[in-house]
Protein backbone atom coordinates (compact mmCIF):
# COMPACT_ATOMS: atom_id res chain seq x y z
CA UNK A 1 0.00 0.00 0.00
CA UNK A 2 3.07 2.07 1.13
CA UNK A 3 3.98 2.07 -2.72
CA UNK A 4 0.65 2.86 -4.26
CA UNK A 5 0.57 5.94 -1.94
CA UNK A 6 3.87 7.03 -3.46
CA UNK A 7 3.41 6.00 -7.05
CA UNK A 8 -0.08 8.34 -6.79
CA UNK A 9 1.86 11.17 -5.45
CA UNK A 10 4.38 10.93 -7.94
CA UNK A 11 2.07 10.49 -10.83
CA UNK A 12 0.33 13.85 -9.30
CA UNK A 13 3.16 15.65 -9.15
CA UNK A 14 3.76 14.95 -13.20
CA UNK A 15 0.80 15.88 -14.01
CA UNK A 16 0.86 19.49 -12.57
CA UNK A 17 4.50 19.82 -13.80
CA UNK A 18 3.39 19.06 -17.23
CA UNK A 19 0.40 21.17 -17.70
CA UNK A 20 0.71 24.07 -15.22
CA UNK A 21 3.94 26.20 -14.49
CA UNK A 22 5.75 25.50 -17.85
CA UNK A 23 6.50 29.37 -18.01
CA UNK A 24 7.70 32.28 -15.74
CA UNK A 25 5.77 33.26 -12.21
CA UNK A 26 3.93 36.63 -11.63
CA UNK A 27 5.94 39.64 -10.76
CA UNK A 28 8.63 39.67 -8.02
CA UNK A 29 8.70 36.46 -7.75
CA UNK A 30 11.86 33.87 -8.04
CA UNK A 31 12.55 33.57 -12.34
CA UNK A 32 9.96 36.57 -13.55
CA UNK A 33 10.47 38.14 -16.17
CA UNK A 34 7.98 41.16 -15.48
CA UNK A 35 9.99 44.20 -15.97
CA UNK A 36 8.85 46.87 -13.99
CA UNK A 37 8.05 50.59 -15.15
CA UNK A 38 11.08 52.47 -13.77
CA UNK A 39 13.00 49.74 -14.77
CA UNK A 40 16.96 51.32 -15.40
CA UNK A 41 16.87 49.66 -19.07
CA UNK A 42 13.99 51.16 -20.68
CA UNK A 43 15.06 53.30 -23.96
CA UNK A 44 11.78 55.29 -24.76
CA UNK A 45 7.90 54.74 -24.68
CA UNK A 46 5.73 54.75 -27.29
CA UNK A 47 5.08 58.37 -28.96
CA UNK A 48 2.21 57.41 -31.47
CA UNK A 49 -0.39 55.89 -32.63
CA UNK A 50 -2.49 54.19 -35.20
CA UNK A 51 -5.69 52.13 -36.20
CA UNK A 52 -7.50 52.08 -32.86
CA UNK A 53 -9.91 49.76 -33.67
CA UNK A 54 -11.93 48.89 -30.44
CA UNK A 55 -14.05 45.52 -29.93
CA UNK A 56 -17.06 45.04 -28.15
CA UNK A 57 -17.72 45.89 -24.73
CA UNK A 58 -16.13 49.11 -24.39
CA UNK A 59 -17.68 52.27 -23.40
CA UNK A 60 -16.37 55.84 -24.28
CA UNK A 61 -14.61 56.80 -21.23
CA UNK A 62 -11.86 53.58 -22.02
CA UNK A 63 -11.48 55.19 -25.79
CA UNK A 64 -8.83 57.47 -25.54
CA UNK A 65 -5.64 56.59 -27.07
CA UNK A 66 -3.36 58.94 -25.95
CA UNK A 67 -3.50 57.13 -22.57
CA UNK A 68 -1.44 54.40 -24.13
CA UNK A 69 1.52 56.91 -24.49
CA UNK A 70 4.60 57.57 -22.65
CA UNK A 71 5.26 55.85 -19.24
CA UNK A 72 2.80 53.33 -18.39
CA UNK A 73 1.60 54.73 -15.59
CA UNK A 74 0.31 51.65 -13.25
CA UNK A 75 -2.92 53.23 -12.53
CA UNK A 76 -6.06 51.34 -13.08
CA UNK A 77 -7.90 54.18 -15.05
CA UNK A 78 -5.03 55.76 -16.87
CA UNK A 79 -5.46 53.14 -20.32
CA UNK A 80 -6.95 52.68 -23.29
CA UNK A 81 -9.47 49.64 -23.78
CA UNK A 82 -9.06 47.26 -26.82
CA UNK A 83 -12.52 45.56 -26.15
CA UNK A 84 -13.31 41.90 -27.18
CA UNK A 85 -11.30 41.35 -30.40
CA UNK A 86 -9.99 45.17 -30.66
CA UNK A 87 -6.51 46.33 -31.62
CA UNK A 88 -4.40 49.24 -31.76
CA UNK A 89 -1.03 50.03 -33.50
CA UNK A 90 1.29 52.06 -31.30
CA UNK A 91 4.49 53.84 -33.42
CA UNK A 92 7.97 54.24 -31.73
CA UNK A 93 10.74 56.67 -32.84
CA UNK A 94 13.98 55.73 -32.22
CA UNK A 95 12.89 52.40 -33.29
CA UNK A 96 13.05 48.98 -31.35
CA UNK A 97 16.24 47.31 -32.52
CA UNK A 98 17.13 43.93 -31.85
CA UNK A 99 19.35 43.58 -28.97
CA UNK A 100 20.62 40.57 -26.95
CA UNK A 101 18.23 39.66 -24.33
CA UNK A 102 14.50 41.43 -24.49
CA UNK A 103 13.84 44.45 -26.80
CA UNK A 104 10.64 46.28 -25.64
CA UNK A 105 7.86 45.39 -23.06
CA UNK A 106 3.79 46.28 -22.91
CA UNK A 107 2.05 46.99 -19.71
CA UNK A 108 -1.66 46.12 -18.66
CA UNK A 109 -3.74 47.48 -16.10
CA UNK A 110 -4.42 43.82 -13.99
CA UNK A 111 -5.02 44.66 -10.21
CA UNK A 112 -3.53 41.46 -9.26
CA UNK A 113 -1.58 38.85 -10.20
CA UNK A 114 -3.50 35.98 -11.32
CA UNK A 115 -6.77 38.44 -13.31
CA UNK A 116 -4.91 38.65 -16.99
CA UNK A 117 -6.45 40.13 -19.85
CA UNK A 118 -4.31 38.67 -22.67
CA UNK A 119 -3.08 40.60 -26.04
CA UNK A 120 -1.35 39.30 -28.79
CA UNK A 121 2.07 41.38 -29.80
CA UNK A 122 2.92 41.77 -33.45
CA UNK A 123 6.29 43.89 -34.64
CA UNK A 124 6.45 45.96 -38.39
CA UNK A 125 9.03 48.09 -39.75
CA UNK A 126 6.84 49.61 -42.41
CA UNK A 127 3.42 49.35 -40.39
CA UNK A 128 1.83 47.26 -43.33
CA UNK A 129 3.86 43.80 -43.25
CA UNK A 130 3.47 42.58 -39.40
CA UNK A 131 4.52 39.56 -37.94
CA UNK A 132 3.33 38.01 -34.33
CA UNK A 133 5.29 36.01 -31.97
CA UNK A 134 4.60 32.62 -30.90
CA UNK A 135 2.47 32.25 -28.30
CA UNK A 136 1.36 29.28 -25.36
CA UNK A 137 -1.54 28.92 -23.20
CA UNK A 138 -1.86 25.87 -20.78
CA UNK A 139 -4.87 27.10 -19.20
CA UNK A 140 -7.13 24.10 -19.65
CA UNK A 141 -10.32 25.20 -19.10
CA UNK A 142 -12.96 28.30 -19.49
CA UNK A 143 -12.47 31.33 -17.33
CA UNK A 144 -15.24 33.16 -15.88
CA UNK A 145 -15.85 37.16 -15.95
CA UNK A 146 -14.27 37.62 -12.38
CA UNK A 147 -12.05 34.37 -12.80
CA UNK A 148 -8.24 33.73 -12.40
CA UNK A 149 -5.15 32.83 -14.75
CA UNK A 150 -2.12 31.53 -13.68
CA UNK A 151 1.01 33.57 -15.18
CA UNK A 152 2.66 30.17 -15.59
CA UNK A 153 1.24 28.58 -17.79
CA UNK A 154 1.28 31.20 -20.55
CA UNK A 155 3.98 32.62 -22.74
CA UNK A 156 4.46 35.66 -24.92
CA UNK A 157 0.68 37.03 -24.21
CA UNK A 158 1.16 40.98 -23.26
CA UNK A 159 -0.97 40.98 -20.25
CA UNK A 160 0.88 38.41 -18.25
CA UNK A 161 1.82 40.70 -14.88
CA UNK A 162 -0.06 42.69 -12.70
CA UNK A 163 -0.08 46.86 -12.95
CA UNK A 164 3.18 48.67 -13.00
CA UNK A 165 4.89 45.38 -14.55
CA UNK A 166 5.16 44.83 -18.45
CA UNK A 167 5.72 41.67 -20.67
CA UNK A 168 8.95 41.48 -22.22
CA UNK A 169 9.49 40.21 -25.70
CA UNK A 170 12.69 39.45 -27.25
CA UNK A 171 12.60 40.33 -31.39
CA UNK A 172 15.50 37.58 -31.72
CA UNK A 173 12.52 34.88 -31.31
CA UNK A 174 11.29 36.46 -34.93
CA UNK A 175 14.87 35.59 -36.84
CA UNK A 176 13.51 32.82 -38.58
CA UNK A 177 10.34 34.44 -39.97
CA UNK A 178 10.13 34.42 -43.57
CA UNK A 179 9.11 37.89 -43.40
CA UNK A 180 12.71 38.91 -41.45
CA UNK A 181 14.33 36.44 -44.03
CA UNK A 182 13.04 38.11 -47.41
CA UNK A 183 13.50 41.58 -45.83
CA UNK A 184 10.09 43.13 -45.65
CA UNK A 185 10.50 43.20 -41.47
CA UNK A 186 14.02 44.60 -40.10
CA UNK A 187 14.45 43.43 -36.46
CA UNK A 188 16.89 46.30 -36.01
CA UNK A 189 13.90 48.81 -37.05
CA UNK A 190 10.70 48.36 -35.70
CA UNK A 191 8.70 51.40 -36.03
CA UNK A 192 5.41 49.55 -35.22
CA UNK A 193 3.99 47.51 -32.39
CA UNK A 194 0.57 46.17 -32.56
CA UNK A 195 -1.29 44.59 -29.80
CA UNK A 196 -4.73 42.86 -30.38
CA UNK A 197 -7.17 41.50 -27.72
CA UNK A 198 -7.83 37.82 -27.47
CA UNK A 199 -11.57 37.39 -27.30
CA UNK A 200 -10.78 34.67 -23.91
CA UNK A 201 -13.93 32.12 -24.58
CA UNK A 202 -11.61 29.63 -26.23
CA UNK A 203 -12.51 30.80 -30.08
CA UNK A 204 -9.40 31.49 -30.45
CA UNK A 205 -6.17 29.18 -30.37
CA UNK A 206 -2.13 29.64 -29.11
CA UNK A 207 0.86 28.31 -31.24
CA UNK A 208 0.25 24.95 -30.06
CA UNK A 209 -3.46 24.53 -31.24
CA UNK A 210 -4.23 24.80 -27.61
CA UNK A 211 -7.77 27.04 -27.02
CA UNK A 212 -6.74 30.11 -25.41
CA UNK A 213 -8.57 31.38 -22.04
CA UNK A 214 -8.70 34.79 -20.45
CA UNK A 215 -11.60 36.27 -18.05
CA UNK A 216 -14.67 36.04 -20.40
CA UNK A 217 -16.81 37.98 -20.57
CA UNK A 218 -16.26 41.40 -19.26
CA UNK A 219 -18.06 44.49 -19.82
CA UNK A 220 -17.61 48.18 -19.75
CA UNK A 221 -13.76 47.89 -19.79
CA UNK A 222 -14.18 44.67 -21.86
CA UNK A 223 -11.00 43.20 -23.14
CA UNK A 224 -7.02 44.19 -22.82
CA UNK A 225 -6.23 47.65 -20.94
CA UNK A 226 -3.61 49.20 -22.58
CA UNK A 227 -1.32 51.16 -20.02
CA UNK A 228 1.61 51.77 -22.45
CA UNK A 229 4.75 49.90 -24.12
CA UNK A 230 8.48 50.73 -24.24
CA UNK A 231 11.84 49.60 -26.28
CA UNK A 232 14.32 48.11 -23.76
CA UNK A 233 18.08 48.49 -24.18
CA UNK A 234 18.30 44.38 -24.17
CA UNK A 235 17.49 43.94 -21.01
CA UNK A 236 19.20 40.78 -19.64
CA UNK A 237 17.02 38.98 -16.80
CA UNK A 238 18.43 36.00 -15.91
CA UNK A 239 16.12 32.79 -14.08
CA UNK A 240 17.69 32.18 -10.71
CA UNK A 241 17.13 28.82 -9.64
CA UNK A 242 14.24 27.57 -7.57
CA UNK A 243 14.47 27.15 -3.61
CA UNK A 244 14.04 23.36 -3.12
CA UNK A 245 12.44 21.43 -0.17
CA UNK A 246 14.85 18.99 1.87
CA UNK A 247 14.47 16.15 -0.34
CA UNK A 248 15.15 18.50 -3.87
CA UNK A 249 12.20 18.27 -5.12
CA UNK A 250 10.03 21.51 -5.53
CA UNK A 251 6.02 21.64 -6.45
CA UNK A 252 3.75 23.06 -6.49
CA UNK A 253 -0.72 22.48 -6.03
CA UNK A 254 -3.33 24.71 -5.22
CA UNK A 255 -6.44 23.02 -6.00
CA UNK A 256 -8.97 22.15 -8.98
CA UNK A 257 -9.81 23.81 -12.03
CA UNK A 258 -7.12 25.92 -13.64
CA UNK A 259 -4.82 26.55 -10.36
CA UNK A 260 -3.47 22.55 -11.09
CA UNK A 261 -2.70 20.32 -8.01
CA UNK A 262 -3.85 16.94 -6.93
CA UNK A 263 -5.81 15.65 -3.67
CA UNK A 264 -5.69 11.54 -3.44
CA UNK A 265 -7.95 10.21 -0.80
CA UNK A 266 -7.14 6.40 -0.08
CA UNK A 267 -9.59 4.41 1.96
CA UNK A 268 -8.24 1.41 3.49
Amino acid sequence: MRRLIIFMIFFCLLFDFGFSGEFDPAAEQKGSFAVKNDNAEILNWADSFYDYLPGKNVDEIWKNPLNALGKASGEVSDIVCLGDGGEITLGFYPPVKNRPGFDFAVFENSFSDRFLELARVFVSTNGTDFIGFDTFSNTLNPVSTYGTVNPEDIKNFAGKYRRGYGTCFDLDELRENQMVVSGKVDLNEINFIKIKDVIGSGEETDSRGNPIFDPYPTFGSGGFDLDGACSLDGLLISQDEEDSDEDGIEYSGEGFGNEGGCFITIIF
